[in-house]
């Protein structure tokens, strides 16, 4: 560039200037002096000089040069105001090509000021920088992205008051951290925020009570409802130790909190409330409890009411539940612990200590189970060991693990199944459907095969268990005449259910079989997993019975027990029977995440729930 000209407009300080209007001594413009027609082709737009702009960083320069291939932002590599100031879309995949060097500052930024639309996909080490200072001077930008970086520092609350921007991702952006500020909390513009795979702390999302589940089951369906607001920190968060080489997980919950939680009054610690009442047989008690939440929590219409009515709405709604609720006591045991959140491996103060044991390799909870036991005898003034038990966990992370006892009815026999409230994979009702419903009352198997999950220890115990009515739904026969199932195979009722025998299931890809290609206790987004299959169903069906007429019997009694009661013919008729709450059902079906989402960016995601831990039997006898 001509280097009076250059002088000029950086003594002047100028974006750009007007030749037109630029005077010299001699009485004329600029764009008067003979000769300089030939800088006309390099150094103007029309009138306007192309003032070359000053990169704090060369990288992020690189970084704008290299997408020029995309972009077509200047032929000539010329990076100008006036060039720069033409860019108002700029989304970079590190796929199209490779930074030379890191970029440590993102300050740059600001000289792109009339863009609307920026992201940085995926360079990982390549971008290691705060947010930049300068990205709030762009006025009209409305979407900024910066996924799989390493992001410094933390979350400036100042993009709540940015006027445009209503998207911002910063997924697995880790390390950047500390607490989310309350102004992005509290912010009501957000389309889209994806603040997953940080390091954020101590935060809670506070929402409206009557939007909590939408909040927290949507998923990424959700951006396109405008009114969406991503859980933080539900992902891996992984930090090299001192040692080096090993990494540690950490997941600092960030919870959702319901804006009724603190302004009204508080369901007492141990507060048993009968929400669905038996009206057939002695009563079966289901009971849905949480962990992890505190006193507030606890406030009427809250954040705990709000996730147990859920859980309830779905029972009732789930078939057969629905056909078969006049056999159950659905209860609400309301229970406050000390601080909000579970923990991993060792738990927080919570009141049953429920914990994840070793994310992210695996889904398996534990808890204080005796402790739950106790505590639901003492809230409803009776011996609930043959109650199912629902325990949500006050978590982002998601998993789910059912455990019960071996013994007999007249002895010590819990069945206690943990759910974390986290948003992943359209929610956290499917795990509970699964864990409480499923395994819990149903005794049923997953049906997942190796390529889905590390192989269980279940197998094993498989001949003994079919003998006390476990794992309906699994078999290691092939036989369509003598499988578990073979009276469905053989019943027209039943020709349109997608009945047979699929090979892969309980944790191995041969050797075992399961009714259907799908269901709830394989995977709940593909095709068919949103149902129990009928052998699933009659299992759910027959226990019921047993709970209901069951007594003292012995789980060695099964067989002559089902002599007594069951009957095929009157399972059928009740199975056949229209639901008798359809509009309940279309309710809950409307909650539902589909089995693919396009994001924003192009990404498309898999909405496929993956496997959760086997069920945990204990007391089993020796020679087991």
């Amino acid at each position: 560039m001509c280097p009076v000209l250059r002088s000029i407009c950086f003594s002047s300080r100028a974006d750009y200037w007007n030749i037109s209007t630029i005077w010299l001594r001699t009485g004329v413009t600029l764009g008067q002096v003979a000769g300089f027609a030939k800088y006309a082709e390099l150094l103007y737009k029309g009138d306007d000089v192309l003032l070359p702009v000053q990169f704090q960083s060369t990288a992020f320069r690189d970084f704008i040069l290299k997408a020029n291939k995309y972009y077509d932002i200047n032929e000539d590599g010329e990076l100008s105001d006036y060039e720069l100031s033409k860019i108002d879309y700029l989304v970079v995949f590190s796929s199209w090509f490779t930074l030379d060097e890191t970029i440590t500052t993102l300050e740059d930024i600001g000289h792109l000021r009339n863009l609307k639309r920026f992201g940085m996909i995926g360079f990982g080490d390549k971008v290691s920088a705060p947010i930049p200072e300068a990205l709030r001077t762009l006025e009209k930008l409305e979407s900024f992205s910066l996924d799989d970086c390493r992001i410094q520092g933390t979350l400036p609350g100042w993009l709540a008051e940015m006027p445009a921007l209503t998207e911002v991702t910063l997924e697995g952006s880790y390390p950047l951290g500390g607490e989310i500020p309350a102004a992005i909390l509290t912010c009501d513009k957000w389309e889209y925020l994806d603040l997953s795979g940080c390091a954020f702390t101590g935060a809670s999302f506070v929402v409206p009570a009557a939007s909590l589940l939408d909040y927290g089951s949507e998923y990424y369906n959700a951006y396109y409802s405008g009114r969406f607001i991503f859980t933080p920190q539900h992902e891996t968060v992984r930090r090299e130790t001192q040692a080096g080489g090993d990494y540690a997980y950490d997941y600092p919950n960030i919870l959702y909190q319901s804006d009724v939680d603190g302004t009204g009054a508080v369901h007492p610690d141990g507060e048993a409330v009968l929400y669905h009442a038996a009206t057939k047989g002695p009563g079966i008690d289901l009971i849905i409890t949480g962990d992890g939440f505190t006193a507030e929590n606890n406030t009427v219409g809250g954040t705990l009411e709000t996730y147990m009515t859920a859980c309830a709405e779905t029972f009732l709604d789930t078939d057969p539940y629905d056909k078969l609720a006049e056999y159950y006591n659905v209860w609400f045991v309301y229970a406050h612990s000390r601080t909000a959140g579970t923990g991993v491996l060792n738990g927080y103060c919570t009141k049953f200590g429920a914990r994840h044991e070793n994310p992210p390799y695996e889904s398996t909870i534990s808890g204080n189970n005796a402790d739950v036991v106790a505590f639901m005898n003492s809230a409803l003034g009776k011996d609930c060991s043959n109650a199912v038990i629902g325990v949500l966990m006050n978590s982002s992370t998601y998993g789910g693990t059912c455990h019960s006892s071996h013994y007999s009815l007249n002895s010590w026999v819990y069945t206690v199944a943990y759910t974390p409230v986290h948003p992943d994979y359209g929610g956290f009702l499917p795990t509970f459907v699964h864990e409480t419903l499923g395994h819990g009352i149903g005794k049923l198997a997953d049906e997942y095969n190796a390529d889905m999950a590390n192989p269980g220890s279940v197998p094993s115990t498989y001949p003994y268990w079919t003998t006390l009515g476990r794992y309906a739904n699994v078999d290691n026969v092939s036989d369509p005449a003598t499988i578990r199932w073979h009276n469905f195979l053989s019943d027209a009722r039943y020709a349109g259910e997608g009945m047979g025998v699929f090979e892969g299931a309980f944790y191995a890809n041969s050797g075992w079989y399961r009714p259907s290609d799908n269901s709830v206790m394989r995977n709940q987004f593909e095709e068919g997993g949103g149902r129990f299959n009928a052998p699933s169903r009659e299992a759910i069906y027959q226990w019921t019975l047993f709970r209901a007429y069951g007594g003292g019997r012995e789980w060695a009694d099964w067989p002559s027990f089902l002599d007594e009661y069951y009957d095929y013919e009157t399972f059928v008729a009740l199975d056949k029977t229209p639901s008798p709450s359809p509009a309940r059902r279309q309710a809950h079906k409307a909650r539902r995440t589909p089995e693919k989402t396009v994001l924003h960016d192009g990404r498309v995601i898999e909405n496929k729930r993956p496997p959760l831990a086997p069920p945990v039997i204990v007391n089993l006898p020796d020679d087991r």
